[in-house]
């Protein structure tokens, strides 16, 4: 029932009402640094991802956006929304910003989306979804709950009334209960953003929001390919660049290139033959997974999503993955 609460607020969101009279103040923003956590990549990930698999672009990850979704996380803990009157897009006057009931103020549509403006200066407008659980929200279950739900869904997709739009910035937040993202219809400015608790920087592929992997602030990687190159995490100071670990999917024998170092593997899928391996990476490349390739062994040949140097980030994607490929298990070579 608590997680259906999310669902109402989210049906209520109204057209776009044009913005007029006074803008609020921006607050402003740091853009030396900022970071998100592995659960925010998570989702981050998983609905660019839903994306890719209906041959939608992806959303670059906004600093902005993601400021403003935590603040308002922030602002939903102390005023508990969901256990009032007022839609959980709603805002209270205990910030620097303008307070807003999205159940019963007319102009509530305008007020949610002039927030990221208020908060950070970002100049498009915002539109956000929000997941609130009483237990602790996980990006898993947000996505689930989004993809199952015609609104959100439709919000996501640009489908519906939301078909004349193009998110051109997203920001993720999550703490406690509740899971929140935030689409933009205007690019956010670039900045830093890495990885909570590590010395890492976020670089995004334009083909596979997927293969977020951790870049080092010291050292800035140049893909060797630049359509299909993909970042390896490396250790603070640790001179190592991209390599691009793409296979091709055709019927002909597969030509793998691992790279050095990586020896944990996000294994979806395994075959006896080689030709039935190709045939499943075939069938993934068309849905989306641009970066499935081969790893055979003397005994199967095995389709993988991914290649770590550190298990940790191999498990890590494997969280992620789970929703999608409930069977995918991880492979250490």
């Amino acid at each position: 029932m608590n997680k259906f609460l999310s669902v109402i607020g989210l049906m209520l969101l109204t057209g776009i009402l044009p913005v007029s009279g006074q803008p609020v103040k921006s607050m402003g923003k740091d853009t030396s640094a900022y970071c998100i956590s592995q659960e925010e990549v998570i989702l981050y990930n998983l609905v660019n991802d839903f994306r890719r698999q209906n041959r939608l672009p992806v959303i670059p990850l906004s600093m902005s956006l993601s400021i403003v979704s935590r603040t308002h996380i922030d602002d939903l803990l102390s005023t508990k929304q969901q256990d009032k009157e007022c839609g959980l897009h709603s805002w209270s006057d205990k910030g620097k910003w303008k307070p807003c009931c999205y159940n019963k103020d007319p102009m509530a549509s305008k007020c949610m989306n002039v927030k990221p403006f208020e908060i950070t200066g970002y100049q498009g407008l915002g539109f956000e979804l929000v997941y609130w659980d009483e237990g602790t929200a996980s990006a898993n279950e947000a996505y689930g709950l989004w993809t199952q739900v015609d609104a959100s869904r439709d919000m996501i997709l640009n489908t519906g009334k939301w078909q004349f739009r193009a998110w051109k910035a997203m920001g993720v937040g999550i703490r406690d209960g509740y899971a929140v993202i935030w689409l933009g219809d205007k690019p956010d400015l670039p900045a830093n953003i890495g990885i909570c608790g590590k010395d890492t920087l976020i670089q995004i592929r334009k083909d596979a929001a997927a293969n977020i992997k951790p870049q080092t602030r010291k050292e800035e990687a140049k893909p060797a390919n630049k359509e299909l190159a993909k970042v390896i995490p490396t250790k603070a100071g640790e001179k190592k660049p991209a390599q691009n670990l793409d296979i091709a999917a055709n019927t002909k024998k597969a030509d793998v290139t691992v790279p050095a170092g990586n020896h944990f593997f996000v294994i979806v899928a395994s075959a006896k033959t080689e030709e039935l391996a190709m045939q499943k990476i075939k069938e993934l490349k068309s849905q989306g997974y641009t970066d499935a390739f081969l790893l055979p062994s003397s005994e199967r040949f095995r389709v993988s999503l991914g290649s770590y140097s550190s298990e940790h980030d191999a498990k890590v994607k494997i969280k992620e993955m789970k929703y999608r490929f409930p069977d995918c298990w991880l492979f250490k070579n």
